[in-house]
């Protein structure tokens, strides 16, 4: 693990330079913000990661709303009515995963962007081996004294500072329901979502993500956030849970049909079909 170096903040002087090419004064010498480095390339991995989550989410959904379908047609249709409710759960439940899978891939996860705010002041250290156009490699991370809370990553080049909630639920419902709001909050503390680490650089996306939890291999996104409104988080849960209770409702499906087909007999299975949810929810859950 990388370690720290304490730095005392350099006074700014933007006054000398335009907004969009500000210089970060640094014993004597500036040092332009367009100088950084270009930031990390993302692993190769991470597409084909990505690609591959799309068609495991995919072919499970199809595979869960067909297999009731199947289940369905075996019987005729017949109750209408539990088909009917059937039908309704899987099919609102693959909708709610698609919709969970989509936000997984194309909502920012938390990434810190380079902006005046992130890459200012620039460290000593940093700035002395951009002026001699030496790479960073074999650097410690950057601590401000005035600011121990934030850190400066030698990878990506900018500060990394934690996001403070003051409502987990948003702020409107958090200010109108703050009971609520403080049982949310602890709610979010028992699905780790609670408070985390200002930022982690996550060396497979090559990129900074505040409130990071883990990389997510199987979906090929960083997974991160805390409350309702921040991060990704929600979605993966999201997904988790629509894929739990999809799995729940084919199973009654399969036991109700193994019912119509073989009377009590067709019982038996349920201790298979029980097992092999358990397995499928089990593997899910680890890989992710």
């Amino acid at each position: 693990m990388r370690g720290v170096t304490m730095i005392q903040e350099v006074d700014l002087t933007p006054e000398r330079v335009s907004e969009a090419e500000r210089l970060v004064d640094v014993e004597g010498a500036d040092v332009s913000a367009s100088s950084l480095p270009p930031m990390p390339e993302p692993d190769d991995r991470v597409f084909w990661q990505a690609a591959g989550g799309v068609v495991i989410v995919g072919g499970t959904i199809a595979g869960i709303v067909a297999a009731v379908h199947i289940f369905s047609w075996l019987l005729g249709g017949e109750p209408a009515w539990f088909w009917w409710m059937v039908h309704g759960i899987i099919h609102t439940l693959a909708a709610m995963a698609i919709v969970a899978h989509a936000g997984l891939l194309y909502v920012d996860p938390g990434v810190v962007p380079r902006t005046p705010f992130t890459t200012e002041p620039v460290p000593p250290g940093v700035a002395e081996r951009l002026r001699s156009g030496e790479p960073l490699d074999g650097l410690d991370n950057q601590k401000l004294e005035s600011d121990p809370d934030a850190s400066y990553c030698v990878r990506c080049c900018v500060w990394r500072r934690p996001q403070h909630h003051r409502y987990y639920c948003g702020n409107f419902v958090g200010a109108l329901f703050p009971d609520c709001d403080r049982a949310a909050a602890q709610a979010c503390k028992v699905l780790t979502l609670g408070e985390k680490s200002a930022a982690h650089h996550c060396r497979q996306c090559g990129r900074c993500v505040v409130e990071f939890d883990h990389h997510c291999g199987v979906l090929g996104r960083c997974i991160a956030g805390s409350g309702c409104w921040s991060g990704n988080m929600r979605f993966f849960l999201l997904l988790l849970l629509c894929g739990q209770f999809a799995a729940a409702t084919c199973l009654v499906a399969f036991l109700y049909t193994m019912y119509a087909y073989f009377g009590w007999q067709g019982m038996r299975w349920l201790g298979v079909g029980f097992a092999c949810y358990l397995c499928v929810g089990v593997c899910v859950m680890a890989a992710m």
